[in-house]
C-alpha cells in the first residue's frame, strides 16, 4: 500500500513540468491573437480588380467577338487581366468588369443602356488599332449627301416615224413597206443622274431605335431626238386609219416637200421616306433592324412629237411655199402615297460594313394623263405676206382623246438596296450600293398613245372618233448605282 501510493506521487511530480509546458504555450498563443489583431484591421486582404495590362504580361486574354472596331487579330488588342492588385487609394472607384456577354455582344451598339460607361476608356482606345475610330462611342445624329445614276424604264411606244427607200414614195412612212422605224418601236427607257440627302437622330445611347429621313431624287431629265429629210429619201408618220388600214402622214417627199421631226422626252423623279428604325437583334458584329414609316414618290414624265413640213412644190391642193407644223403631247404624273415596312440587315468585316435592305410599300397611286394637240398651217398668199391659222388637235392627240383624265388605284413598291460601307474616320463613312424598286401601277407616255385615227387636222371628228383615250397602267421599274458620305455626331 505503501509502495503504491509512492510510485504515484513520483508520477505526478513528473508531469508537473509537462503541465507548466503546455500552458506556457496557451499563454503565448493568446498574447499572440491578441497582438495580430490590430495588425490585421490595418491590412485588410487583398481585393482583385480589373485593369488593362501591357501586351504579353496578362496569363490570359479576352477577344472581342469579331476583333475590335476594326476586327483587329487579338494579338493587336491589349488584354484585361484580373490581378491582385494592393496599390489603389482607398478612394479610387476602379469600375466593375464588363461581363462576358458584354463584351461578346457589344459591337457599335453595345446591348446596356449606359453605352458611354461599360467600357473602360484605356481599354477602348487600345482597340483603336489604327487611332482613327472610337469604339463603341454611339453617336446621336448623322447626314448624309449622295449621287445617284438611275435608269427609269418606259413603257413601249409605238412606231413614230418612218422612212422610204426611194422605190415606193407613194407609201412612205407605212408599216409594212419598204422602209424602217427611225423614232418610237422601242422602250422609252430614261437613265440620268441624281442626289439624295438623308439624315436621322437616336432616341438612345445604345441606338437601339431612332428616325430616319431621306430624299432621293432626279431633276427633270430631257433626251431630244431629230430626224432631217437631208439623210432620208422620205419620212412619214404611220397610223392606223378610220377603216382600219394601215397609213401614213407625209412629213417630207424628196420631189415636193422638206421636212423634219423632233420626238423629245423628260422623265421627273422624287421620294421622300421618313421611316422608324428599331434594333430587332445585336449580336456581335451583326445587326437586324425593322423600319416602319411613311413613304411618298413622285414620277412625271411627258412625250412630246413636232412635226414640220415645208412644201417647195406645189402638190394639190397644198400651194408651194405653204409650211405646216404639227405638235402632240401626253404628260403623264404619279403621286404616290403609302406605308412602308422593311428590314434592313448589316455584317461588320473589319473596316467594312455590308448591307442588305429590303421593304415594301403599300399605297395609293393617284394618277394624272394630260394629253393636247395643236396644227399650225401657214399659207403665201398674192400679197406675199403669209398667213397663219391654228388648228386644235394633231395626229395623235387631237380632240377625241385630249384633255385631263385622273384615277386613284391601290399599288404596291416592293424595294431592295444593298451596299458596302467603308468608316473612314470616326466621323465619316462611305456608302456605295445599289438600289431598286418597282412601282406595280403607274402612267406613262407611251401607254397613252392611241394609233388610230379616224381624220387628219383639222377635218372635224367623224366615227369611230379615234384616236380614243386609253388610260392604260403598267409597271414602273427604277434601278442604278447610289454613293454617298455620312457625318456621325
Amino acid at each position: 500500500m505503501l509502495a503504491i501510493f509512492s510510485v504515484t506521487s513520483q508520477t505526478h511530480r513528473a508531469s508537473d513540468p509537462l503541465r507548466l509546458i503546455a500552458r506556457r504555450q496557451i499563454v503565448v498563443a493568446l498574447l499572440l491573437l491578441v497582438a495580430a489583431g490590430p495588425a490585421s484591421a490595418q491590412n485588410p486582404p487583398a481585393v482583385k480588380h480589373w485593369r488593362v495590362t501591357p501586351p504579353g504580361t496578362a496569363t490570359e486574354s479576352v477577344r472581342r467577338s469579331g476583333g475590335g472596331y476594326f476586327g483587329e487579330p487579338a494579338a493587336t488588342i491589349a488584354p484585361v487581366e484580373y490581378v491582385d492588385d494592393l496599390d489603389y487609394p482607398d478612394d479610387l472607384e476602379v469600375a466593375e468588369a464588363p461581363s462576358r456577354r458584354a463584351r461578346m455582344d457589344g459591337w457599335r451598339h453595345p446591348p446596356s443602356d449606359a453605352c458611354d460607361d461599360w467600357l473602360d476608356e484605356a481599354y477602348a482606345n487600345s482597340l483603336c488599332g489604327f487611332g482613327l475610330l472610337r469604339i463603341d462611342r454611339p453617336t446621336g445624329y448623322w447626314l448624309s449627301g449622295g449621287y445617284l445614276r438611275w435608269s427609269i424604264t418606259g413603257a413601249n411606244l409605238p412606231p413614230l416615224l418612218r422612212s422610204g427607200d426611194g422605190t415606193s414614195l407613194d407609201n412612205i412612212g407605212v408599216l409594212g413597206q419598204p422602209g424602217q422605224t427611225l423614232l418610237g418601236g422601242t422602250e422609252a427607257n430614261m437613265t440620268s443622274s441624281g442626289f439624295e440627302i438623308g439624315g436621322g437622330v437616336w432616341f438612345d445611347n445604345c441606338q437601339h431605335s431612332g428616325w430616319e429621313f431621306r430624299y432621293s431624287g432626279l431633276p427633270q431629265q430631257f433626251d431630244r431626238q431629230t430626224v432631217d429629210s437631208v439623210w432620208t429619201l422620205g419620212l412619214g408618220r404611220p397610223y392606223v386609219a378610220g377603216d382600219g388600214n394601215e397609213a401614213a402622214l407625209l412629213v417630207a417627199h424628196p420631189n415636193f416637200a422638206d421636212g423634219m421631226m423632233t420626238q423629245s422626252t423628260w422623265t421627273e423623279l422624287h421620294s421622300v421616306e421618313a421611316l422608324r428604325r428599331d434594333a430587332l437583334r445585336i449580336v456581335g458584329p451583326r445587326r437586324v433592324d425593322s423600319l416602319i414609316g411613311f413613304r411618298y414618290l413622285y414620277l412625271g414624265e411627258g412625250l412630246q412629237l413636232d412635226q414640220r413640213t415645208e412644201y417647195f412644190a406645189p402638190q394639190a391642193p397644198i400651194a408651194a411655199g405653204t409650211l405646216i407644223e404639227i405638235s402632240d403631247q401626253f404628260r403623264t404624273r404619279n403621286h404616290f402615297t403609302s406605308f412602308s415596312l422593311g428590314l434592313d440587315a448589316t455584317e461588320r468585316f473589319s473596316l467594312f460594313d455590308f448591307n442588305l435592305r429590303g421593304g415594301l410599300s403599300l399605297g395609293v397611286n393617284s394618277m394624272e394623263v394630260e394629253i393636247a394637240g395643236e396644227t399650225t398651217a401657214t399659207v403665201p398668199n398674192s400679197s406675199g405676206v403669209p398667213v397663219a391659222a391654228t388648228f386644235p388637235g394633231g395626229l395623235l392627240a387631237q380632240s377625241t382623246n385630249g384633255g385631263r383624265q385622273t384615277l386613284n388605284r391601290f399599288a404596291l413598291l416592293p424595294e431592295l438596296q444593298t451596299g458596302i460601307t467603308a468608316h473612314l474616320t470616326s466621323n465619316w463613312r462611305w456608302e456605295v450600293g445599289y438600289r431598286l424598286f418597282y412601282l406595280s401601277e403607274a402612267v406613262q407616255p407611251g401607254d397613252q398613245i392611241d394609233r388610230s385615227a379616224s381624220q387628219l387636222p383639222p377635218e372635224t371628228p367623224i366615227a369611230p372618233f379615234t384616236p380614243a383615250p386609253t388610260f392604260r397602267t403598267g409597271g414602273v421599274l427604277v434601278q442604278g448605282l447610289r454613293t454617298a458620305m455620312v457625318f456621325d455626331f
